[in-house]
């Protein structure tokens, strides 16, 4: 590790680290005190093993008793690989998710994961082994650390004057709930009848994803997740604006599905950030048509010029030696270089002031530009 990121933040000093290496979303959050907070999770490239646990191990995190609450925005693979890994370290954090994922027909899903496979099939075997760490502690007597939340949830509060925090929810509304729910119960319908293929129907992940709002001190957090754009005025973006309080915008905003176009709306720029505010992203690169494009680029730039990215959205083009250069292209094949190193967005700034963000860039992330 970078020696630079061997620090770790002062007592009254938050810090927002971001980790995206071109296919995956973690974020590691220090709440002041030294009590920590996991937003979702990836895999390092170097290690395999969860992003988030190698960073808190490398700075001298206790983990069973400085990291206090894990959230699971949504179960898609590229926000969840690595978290049950992160739950059987992390012994005493409390595990939250949308409460859409405690719906039988999606535990149904569950249980079918290891015979499930396509793009859904990753995502669901890695929350099927976050239930087994969960299990594991009910079999040992332990608290049950598993939560949910919906719009309106508060995670986390504490009214400590000196380190006031308050972590809230703001999605998914109960239009989501409900879409949700009832897509769960006709997945699991189409899993269990006969004409089941072993690929998981389409079920559109990000419909319950979790929108946090978190307040430490002086300052103000939001983490758009993979939250997107719906017609209706009661789910997506369009929900979390109309409950949005006038006086309260946030410093700093996590982008909301890798800068997409379907993750943004006019609104959540003017409504609940401040003008000009830092906004980090990740890409994800797996796509047909990668995240984000430059015409996404172009319109993040045109709300705020302090934008970061942990990775680009395209991987460099790999050369082969001839003839098998000239095979692949006549089979349509492209062959691209999968870098070595991941990236690493770190945010701090005092608890007790409104001083600028200090964010420092590593491995392969970059301030977006024009």
């Amino acid at each position: 590790m970078i020696e630079a990121l061997r620090d770790r933040p002062a007592n009254d000093e938050i810090e927002i680290s971001l980790f995206g290496p071109g296919y995956g979303e973690s974020i590691v959050l220090h709440l002041g005190g030294g009590r920590w907070c996991v937003v979702d999770s990836c895999l390092d490239k170097d290690t395999g093993r969860a992003a988030a646990l190698v960073y808190l191990e490398e700075i001298g995190v206790d983990l069973q008793r400085q990291v206090e609450i894990i959230v699971c925005t949504h179960w898609h693979d590229d926000h969840i690989r690595g978290m049950a890994s992160l739950l059987a370290a992390c012994q005493n954090a409390r595990f939250i998710c949308s409460s859409s994922l405690r719906e039988s027909a999606f535990l149904q899903i569950v249980a079918l994961s290891e015979t499930i496979r396509g793009a859904h099939g990753g995502g669901l075997n890695e929350f099927a082994r976050v239930l087994q760490q969960i299990m594991m502690r009910r079999h040992c007597n332990e608290p049950s650390p598993l939560e949910t939340c919906h719009a309106g949830s508060v995670l986390l509060e504490r009214r400590d004057e000196s380190l006031p925090l308050k972590i809230a929810s703001l999605s998914p509304s109960d239009t989501d709930h409900k879409r949700m729910s009832e897509t769960f119960a006709e997945k699991r319908n189409q899993l269990l009848s006969s004409e089941y293929k072993q690929s998981v129907p389409t079920m559109h992940p990000n419909l319950g994803s979790i929108v946090l709002r978190v307040e430490i001190g002086k300052q103000m957090i939001l983490l758009g997740a993979d939250m997107e754009s719906r017609k209706s005025k009661t789910g997506g973006w369009s929900a979390i604006l109309s409950q949005a309080p006038a006086a309260s915008k946030a410093d700093f905003y996590k982008i909301a599905h890798h800068g997409s176009n379907t993750g943004d709306m006019p609104g959540i720029w003017t409504e609940l950030l401040v003008p000009d505010c830092p906004a980090v992203l990740t890409p994800n690169q797996r796509l047909a048509n990668p995240l984000p494009r430059v015409t996404d680029v172009e319109r993040i730039l045109r709300r705020t010029p302090n934008a970061f990215a942990t990775a680009p959205a395209s991987l460099k083009r790999k050369r082969l030696e001839q003839p098998a250069e000239r095979l692949l292209r006549h089979k349509d094949i492209a062959v691209y270089e999968i870098p070595s190193s991941q990236g690493h967005l770190r945010a701090r700034v005092s608890i007790h002031t409104k001083d600028v963000w200090k964010i420092h860039t590593y491995g392969r992330a970059f301030q977006l530009a024009p």
